[in-house]
């Protein structure tokens, strides 16, 4: 195309001052030559058709919600698009989580940096969906860029909580909570890379599982970190969960490189989580609770002795890890670098997988932020300033250090997960936080965005299954229970939590007033 231009021999010698190469007068000319041949790679690269996958069902591009359709500023978008007339989802409406594709639907990604962007194709777990009967009504609201653990930062106003309107619905998966919560759907798509799937799920007294690392495909969504991106289900139930998993799951033909290429076979969910579980032991994951504010932790062991009570299991044991007390700051010494060098310069895929990647996604970001950063996030602003600062104060060293450590947290984790089947520990630490006012300090409005994280973060780059579900009420809230399992055995989580649902309903005491 013809804006690959070649650089001209000023350009290359102010790019050699900046970066000290002290390059000579012949070295700059033979380099000149040397990239102007190159540039004629790029344009041969763009006059190739870019391969897309065929959108399979008619669809039109719906409308923007009006707030009387939006009381609780759940939904980004409202659509039709209707699948096949049987299948496992047949007659279920879904909500896409609006960080992924729904061809010629509209996808903000909650950032004025991409409003405007259609995607030209459907992420894969939406054509699984709508291959097994599902209707897709629209997309869900979240937080810019998704990189917001609450809903307080959400571009068209916060996601309030159904249960306390004055509250945070959790984040960055913020309208899928609440719109499962208040029945507008059956089933909802979720986003997790640092517990953006279960912290909704948590506040909005839903079930959430972030799946293994690879489980489902992330093809067709806005990547975040390449390490810890992860797409899962959200439902009002376990088995809401497990049936979704079953249609979404899956090898996607090397199209998303954080899947093993060997493929792999994707169990009967809703089939192995009714299996009985009085041969599982489960671990209750000692610091996990030390992490919380005690009218969680009261709340969580009071669902522990239901669970002890009813004698579901082998053993249900306390357990100890010293090192998960610090495992959520190894995650965000990486991930925040991460973040910044991947989503905020890198165009969402960065450099280093392969895979399907949307080039229109990648530019519009690129120029978006670009154009539309000054309106961005306190957070995106942090994260961002905090990348470029370490890049350019100390380099980029602290992230393979913090890989490393992550390698070894996760070796804990596998070692606990040799003896007990299961860990358990409060999803969150605190209670939904309170939506700020205008007058609310900056640095108290990231703080409540950000100190959600401390027991859901350090599972994205580890990248066991963990799943939330609510194990009972403070205050009138819900607070959610975190199940965490071995890699690649996600049906025990959905086993564990299917017969710990049960086993809590009593403590369900709760409704959603004015529904």
């Amino acid at each position: 195309m013809a804006f690959f231009q070649a650089p001209t021999y000023d350009e290359l010698q102010r790019l050699s001052d900046e970066l000290d190469l002290k390059c000579s007068v012949k070295e700059l000319e033979a380099f000149k030559d040397f990239l102007s041949a190159s540039c004629e790679q790029y344009k041969m690269l763009y006059s190739l058709p870019e391969p897309v996958p065929p959108v399979q069902y008619p669809r039109t591009p719906g409308h923007r919600p009006s707030a009387e359709e939006n009381p609780y500023h759940a939904w980004y978008w409202k659509c039709s698009v209707k699948g096949e007339s049987s299948g496992k989802l047949a007659g279920m409406k879904v909500a896409v989580k609006d960080h992924a594709f729904v061809a010629g639907v509209p996808m903000m990604n909650g950032s004025r940096a991409l409003e405007g962007f259609v995607p030209e194709y459907d992420a894969t777990i939406v054509t699984r969906m709508l291959q097994e009967g599902a209707e897709i009504v629209g997309k869900s609201t979240v937080p810019d860029l998704c990189c917001c653990g609450s809903s307080i930062m959400n571009p068209y106003g916060p996601a309030l909580n159904p249960w306390d309107t004055t509250r945070s619905a959790g984040g960055s998966s913020s309208g899928s909570g609440v719109l499962l919560a208040i029945g507008e759907v059956d089933l909802a798509t979720g986003g997790d890379q640092g517990g953006s799937i279960r912290i909704p799920a948590s506040c909005c007294g839903i079930v959430g599982l972030k799946p293994t690392f690879g489980l489902v495909p992330y093809t067709g969504a806005c990547p975040i970190e390449t390490t810890v991106d992860h797409v899962g289900p959200m439902a009002r139930t376990v088995e809401g969960c497990a049936l979704m998993l079953e249609v979404i799951a899956g090898y996607d033909d090397d199209a998303d490189s954080r899947q093993p290429s060997c493929g792999f076979n994707v169990p009967e969910y809703t089939v192995e989580m009714r299996k009985p579980p009085n041969a599982l032991k489960i671990g209750i994951l000692k610091e996990g609770f030390e992490l919380c504010e005690s009218n969680v932790q009261d709340c969580v062991r009071k669902a522990v002795d239901a669970i002890k009570n009813a004698n579901l299991f082998s053993a249900v044991d306390e357990v100890s890890m010293p090192a998960h007390l610090y495992a959520q700051k190894v995650w965000s010494t990486g991930g925040l670098i991460g973040i910044g060098a991947q989503l905020l310069e890198g165009g969402g895929y960065g450099i280093g997988s392969f895979g399907l990647q949307s080039s229109r996604l990648s530019e519009a970001l690129q120029r978006g932020l670009k154009s539309e950063e000054h309106a961005a996030s306190p957070l995106v602003k942090v994260i961002h300033l905090w990348y470029a600062y370490f890049k350019q104060r100390y380099g980029l060293s602290s992230y393979s250090r913090s890989q490393t450590q992550m390698l070894d947290l996760r070796k804990q984790y596998d070692k606990l997960l040799k003896q007990y089947d299961v860990i358990i520990m409060p999803t969150l630490p605190q209670l939904p936080a309170h939506i700020p006012d205008k007058d609310t300090p900056i640095l108290d409005v990231m703080i409540r965005s950000f100190n959600m994280v401390a027991n859901t973060a350090p599972f994205d780059s580890t990248h066991h299954p963990a799943l939330s579900l609510n194990a009972g009420f403070v205050q009138g809230l819900p607070v959610g229970m975190q199940i965490v399992g071995r890699r690649w055995d996600d049906a025990t989580v959905l086993r564990v939590a299917y017969h710990v649902e049960k086993a809590l309903v009593p403590l369900q005491t709760e409704t959603i007033k004015n529904l």
